[in-house]
């Protein structure tokens, strides 16, 4: 048994026999019976494997004494406690919901409490049984004598009514009992009505009649002028949350009286009036909590005002009165009182709500460093929000000792107020602290990147695109731009982490390949070719000598990360990238010995990230063409063919395994590079280049037919070659509907008889090939076919004969039938024979009429016929 549950038990269990259901008092105060306590003991310590038996037996029990016409009042009323009971357990008990709505119906006020409570837990908030509770809430509401009676009905319709259909039948009576005599009668009325609002928002407008009053905001207003401060408070709270609900959506509702959530002229005068009541302590002693008068009623008060700018700006007097209400608040003296943090709190959101208030914003920030320099992590959080909310709303200027407060919130053991932090920092960067936070968010990012906190790093890496973009917004050098995205790289993951890698090779790319950006050509190979390296350097605003600087200082670094050791993918993968893209002439064949040494371990490999590196190996070694001229070793060439998979033996095994994206990107590369035109000086040995590549093109374009066709393939169907990588994504093809395809490939017939006749070969499938069957030649002619016709009638059939005139409309005149066999540019011969229907191991036969098959052949007429 749970703590909780025993507490629960030992406040139930008291002294007295039996249930008593009367009122409570000191000498006697609610009690169970002994059986009903034990009953429920025995449900609530339970073994599992025996909680569903037990339950099964006690609500046979239960249903035997609800259904006996003589069981008494009090065991009826224990019954359905157990019944609550083990609903609340998880159990069905849905078979005893009636009996709940017949106690709600019972006479005696007691028992229809019990009813009333039973039903609200037990009936789902569709089940047609609440309506049947109807007539008994109704006549509780119509009571005028008994004010228990009028509460209890009150409540019972705030937690059994969820059908905003019924609400006419109930709002007359229950805005009426708004002027009831008894305060708490009238506060319960409210609360009513707050809860009809919700069910219909609507109502919260609705006006009697066309030009009438707002029924429900008149009578809540109007209960702001209450003699009681219980019902004026409950009118303040409801007030406030209907203009909150305003201002969020006052954007998208049409200006129109309708859409007016609230008539703030009519409010803000008894706020003022409310609020002048609390600061003189007028208010009764049983509202002060804390040493404060009313404080709840003072933050929903504030709540309002902060929801009224337009109404308070309009008038002097009203502007002067709000400025001392929220001057009081934010001079209250910072405590580690709740309710102390919570009102000051709400002033500093209304100090970036309200014009009235800007001379405040200096004052609302020391607060917020009070709340910033709390031990408490709820307290430090607060402030943390309090200050993004500020930040929205009205951008303070932070002094140098107020930043390093909100920096030194990343030191905090809490992730929230980590991350809250961040999001924090990222949006008070300006101009003037860009550096100083940029550096403070880096180092963070980069320690909890060294963590293996996988819920840490997920948080973090959702901001990457928020520093990058504020990188790329108020960075004005290229050095402290390139050195960012490093950091940031490091940090991130996944498509994340591409993007950061291809903006920072296009933000560095050399923007002496001018050979690039002179080619106009709107070919696959000018498209490829200028995918590696684009400048970007004319459009940052950049030096030319500090892009040169920065080049090199980047090279330096690749090159001394990877000579210290390191093996990170990334690193690896831009290291090979500036060897391509910075090649000369003086260092590209020693930066071909490193790409090719480098990718040449990375192969056999199936990571991601070792696909990667082999595809960006390949376009280095196309920079380095393109840039040079210089013709690359066999080495080169061989690396090529391997990674598209043309090569053959062990090691085009090991590449049949990688990604289609390597075959496709490494195919590309290689027809690039064999196509591209030599800058040697010696013209002799430029054409016999020339002769080479159109050869080894040739030859390479037969040898890779079949590869080039599956890649080719595979790139029309999936054009996203991360999403290919990722695998979590299917691509789904939307095929057209089973009665618009022709399963009978009847348009065929033509095309393979019209080519039959001029001496193609016939087709035999794999499975029939047998030497008595498959000819050695099979280029016959036409009348060879006819004349062999008599010696295949014996042979079986591969598929059986169809009708040709079942063949689609659609077909015939398509381009499918359309096509012609080889001299025939316009259409088939006329003269033709009619096309065979039957195929056989040899090939198509001709039509032979049959018995019983006289109607599934067709002339050359009917063919005719049927195409006109």
């Amino acid at each position: 048994m749970s703590e909780i549950l025993q507490k629960t038990f030992k406040v139930l269990l008291g002294g007295g026999e039996g249930v008593s259901w009367s009122l409570p008092s000191a000498s006697s105060p609610h009690s169970l019976s002994p059986a009903l306590a034990n009953t429920l003991r025995h449900l609530a310590l339970v073994a599992p494997k025996d909680e569903a038996e037990l339950c099964r037996r006690q609500i046979e029990q239960c249903s035997s004494i609800l259904t006996n016409p003589d069981s008494t009042p009090s065991s009826l009323a224990e019954s359905i406690v157990r019944v609550m009971f083990i609903d609340l357990m998880g159990h069905d008990v849905s078979s005893l919901h009636i009996h709940a709505v017949k106690l709600a119906q019972a006479s005696n006020l007691l028992h229809r409490k019990l009813g009333y409570l039973a039903c609200s837990l037990l009936l789902p908030g569709h089940s047609d049984l609440r309506i049947m509770l109807t007539n008994s809430l109704i006549r509780d509401l119509s009571d005028k004598s008994c004010v228990p009676a009028l509460v209890t009905g009150l409540v019972a319709t705030c937690n059994i009514v969820t059908d905003p259909s019924v609400l006419p039948v109930f709002l007359d009576q229950v805005i009426k009992l708004t002027a009831h005599k008894n305060y708490l009668v009238r506060t319960k009325a409210l609360i009513t009505l707050e809860k009809f609002c919700d069910l219909s928002p609507s109502l919260w407008c609705w006006r009697r009649g066309e030009g009438g009053e707002k029924d429900v905001q008149n009578t809540v207003i109007t209960a702001l002028s209450d003699q009681d401060p219980t019902v004026v408070s409950t009118a303040i709270q409801i007030l406030s949350k209907k203009l909150v609900q305003s201002t969020i959506l006052g954007d998208n509702l049409p200006s129109s009286p309708e859409s007016d959530s609230c008539d703030n002229d009519s409010i803000i005068g008894p706020l003022l009036h409310v609020y002048k009541q609390i600061h003189e302590s007028r208010f009764p002693r049983d509202f002060v909590y804390k040493g404060l008068a009313a404080p709840w009623t003072q933050v929903h008060i504030m709540r309002c005002l902060s929801s009224m700018n337009s109404t308070i700006n309009s008038n002097a007097r009203s502007v002067v009165a709000v400025t001392e209400i929220f001057q009081n608040v934010l001079g209250l003296e910072f405590s580690k009182e709740t309710i102390v943090q919570v009102l000051i709190s709400e002033a500093i959101k209304a100090v970036g709500k309200l014009d009235c208030l800007k001379p405040f914003l200096s004052l609302a920030i020391k607060n917020v460093s009070k709340f910033l320099q709390s031990k408490n992590n709820q307290v430090k959080y607060c402030g943390l929000d309090l200050l993004q909310q500020l930040f929205q709303s009205r951008p303070p200027v932070l002094t140098a000792p107020q930043e390093d407060n909100v920096i030194f919130c990343f030191e905090h053991p809490d992730l929230p107020i980590q991350i809250k932090t961040l999001n924090l920092l990222i949006s008070i960067i300006n101009k003037e602290n860009h550096e100083k936070i940029l550096n403070s968010i880096l180092v963070y990012m980069k320690k909890t990147g060294s963590s293996n906190d996988e819920r840490r790093l997920e948080c973090v890496e959702e901001n990457v695109p928020k520093i990058h973009a504020v990188v790329n917004k108020f960075c004005d050098s290229l050095d402290y731009t390139v050195d960012s995205l490093l950091r940031l790289i490091q940090c991130s993951r996944d498509h994340v982490q591409r993007d950061l890698v291809e903006h920072l090779k296009l933000l560095i790319s050399s923007s002496q390949s001018t050979h690039r950006n002179s080619s106009k050509q709107s070919t696959p190979e000018h498209l490829a070719d200028n995918f590696q390296t684009i400048d970007l350097a004319s459009e940052e605003g950049y030096s030319e000598a500090e892009l040169t600087k920065v080049q090199l200082k980047f090279c330096q670094l690749m090159h001394k990360l990877v000579e210290s050791g390191v093996k990170n993918a990334v690193i690896i993968e831009l290291h090979i990238w500036q060897l391509g893209c910075f090649a000369t002439e003086e260092n590209a064949n020693r930066s071909i010995d490193v790409i090719l040494e480098t990718a040449t371990s990375f192969q056999g490999k199936t990571a991601e990230s070792t696909e990667r590196i082999l595809c960006q190996a390949c376009w280095a070694l196309l920079d380095i063409r393109q840039k040079t001229g210089i013709n690359l070793p066999e080495s080169c060439h061989r690396f090529l063919a391997e990674c598209s998979g043309i090569e053959s033996g062990e090691r085009h095994l090991k590449m049949m395994n990688k990604s289609f994206r390597l075959r496709h990107e490494s195919c590309l590369a290689r027809q690039i590079i064999d196509n591209h035109p030599s800058n040697c000086n010696n013209s002799e040995e430029q054409s016999v280049d020339a002769t080479n590549i159109e050869t080894s093109t040739q030859e390479d374009t037969i040898e890779r037919g079949t590869d080039d066709i599956e890649v080719a393939q595979e790139t029309l169907e999936i054009q996203n070659f991360d999403e290919m990588a990722d695998g979590d994504k299917e691509t789904k093809t939307e095929l057209p509907d089973l009665e618009e395809m022709d399963f009978s490939l009847s348009f065929l017939d033509e095309i393979v008889y019209a080519d039959l006749c001029q001496g193609g070969e016939a087709y035999v499938p794999l499975a029939m090939r047998h030497p008595s069957s498959v000819p050695t030649a099979m280029k016959t002619s036409a009348g060879s076919h006819n004349s062999a016709g008599s010696s295949w009638d014996k042979t079986a059939l591969v598929t059986a004969p169809y009708q040709r005139s079942r063949t689609r409309n659609d077909t015939l005149n398509s381009s499918r039938s359309s096509l012609t066999p080889p001299g025939s540019p316009c259409s088939p011969t006329p003269s033709l024979p009619p096309a065979p229907l039957l195929w056989t191991a040899e090939g198509r036969r001709e039509d032979e009429k049959e018995e019983g098959e006289g109607g599934d052949n067709v002339n050359s007429t009917e063919i005719q016929e049927s195409k006109e």
